[in-house]
């Protein structure tokens, strides 16, 4: 009896942790209003994590384009077989009489001008940082969108879910009545309970989206599972808001919205880029150094033995004045046209995309003040 008695409150215990487990999970789980769920997406969605370290990589393309006063080296090393008599170097190589000739060479350069070529090319850096950072602008938007989408989408399918269920309820005790009663029109019943099979339809569908939504909130704002946090309830209350002018409205538009300001930026970016491609054909001033060392052992009937003029054994420096560039006028003028049409069709763009979003925010207005009473009935 006493072994009998252990199990059964083993079996006791098991049962009753078992049955707060879900309740021990609702009480750790955080809850959340929309202010809240807003700041957790901001800072733990990989998106903006992402955009960080794209605006990290367009800053480091702007020290990149920095090259005055920073030394450039060249380096180089051959080795090549060497006769060992000059005066017959044909017979030496065809009877094997070689030796091996080893040379290495070290230049450094210092950038000193390049007539705005590194200005322009920060300047352009500097654009696409600028980018960089509107898109993350623009991206921060569309997750404030989304998480506000999401969370008032749990909240509504949880009011039209109370409702369902109030209205299911009434059904349902309204065709347990009438059964019970009898005396009820068949046809009436049948439509009761199909319009009760309908509302269970509809009640399992506001369920599985309400899932859905809550479990892409999660993904979201950076949680495993959806389970770690709980919405907190909010009532729908109408919105009490004075309408201002549509060329308030106009004007903010085109003051703050990310995408118009990335066509902005893309457009100082190719005029600066057809600055560039015209800087590009002038050149470069430097100053240059090197040190040369050859050596090839054996070697014999080299008529000039100084460092400078022997060929095969010398040791060589030399610092000066460098004046560089490559002046390709054909293929800078093919880039010159190209970049030139570019930035004409992100102007033509700019214009086009500010015509169509005036337009859709004309029509938006309209009908808000239509809603409003404003407008003609």
């Amino acid at each position: 009896m006493t072994i009998s008695f252990r199990k059964l409150i083993q079996v006791f215990f098991v049962i009753i942790l078992t049955s707060i487990a879900p309740f021990k999970n609702l009480l750790s789980a955080e809850h959340l209003n929309l202010k809240q769920c807003l700041s957790l997406a901001l800072i733990r969605n990989p998106e903006m994590e992402i955009a960080d370290y794209s605006i990290e990589g367009a800053t480091e393309k702007k020290g990149e384009a920095d090259k005055i006063g920073y030394p450039i080296f060249d380096y180089e090393y051959n080795l090549a077989p060497a006769p060992k008599d000059t005066t017959q170097a044909l017979q030496s190589f065809g009877h094997g009489d070689i030796t091996p000739f080893n040379r290495i060479k070290i230049g450094m350069g210092v950038p000193l001008n390049t007539f705005g070529k590194v200005k322009t090319g920060k300047a352009l850096a500097d654009v696409g940082v600028e980018a960089e950072k509107r898109k993350k602008d623009q991206k921060k938007a569309e997750i404030v969108l989304k998480v506000k989408q999401l969370y008032y989408g749990v909240l509504l399918a949880r009011e039209v879910s109370h409702l369902l269920d109030s209205a299911h309820n009434g059904l349902d005790g309204e065709v347990k009545k009438r059964e019970e009663k009898g005396g009820t029109d068949p046809g009436e019943l049948l439509k009761l309970k199909l319009f009760r099979a309908e509302i269970e339809k509809r009640m399992a569908e506001t369920e599985r989206k309400a899932i859905l939504a809550k479990e892409a909130l999660a993904i979201q704002m950076g949680y495993s599972n959806p389970s770690q946090f709980e919405i907190i309830d909010e009532q729908f209350q109408p919105i009490s808001t004075k309408l201002k002018s549509y060329e308030d409205y106009r004007r903010m538009a085109l003051d703050q919205r990310p995408d118009l300001k990335l066509l902005d930026l893309g457009r100082d970016a190719k005029a600066k880029q057809v600055t560039l491609e015209k800087r590009l054909m002038t050149p470069n001033v430097g100053v240059g150094s090197f040190f040369e060392l050859g050596r090839a052992s054996g070697v014999s009937g080299v008529a000039t033995t100084d460092d400078f003029n022997n060929p095969f054994n010398y040791t060589r420096a030399g610092v000066g004045l460098q004046l560089k560039g490559t002046l390709d006028v054909h293929n800078s003028r093919v880039k010159i046209k190209q970049a030139n049409t570019e930035l004409k069709r992100l102007m033509f763009r700019k214009t086009l995309h500010v015509k169509v979003s005036s337009s859709k925010l004309k029509m938006l207005f309209g009908s808000e003040k239509h809603q409003a009473g404003y407008g003609p009935s």
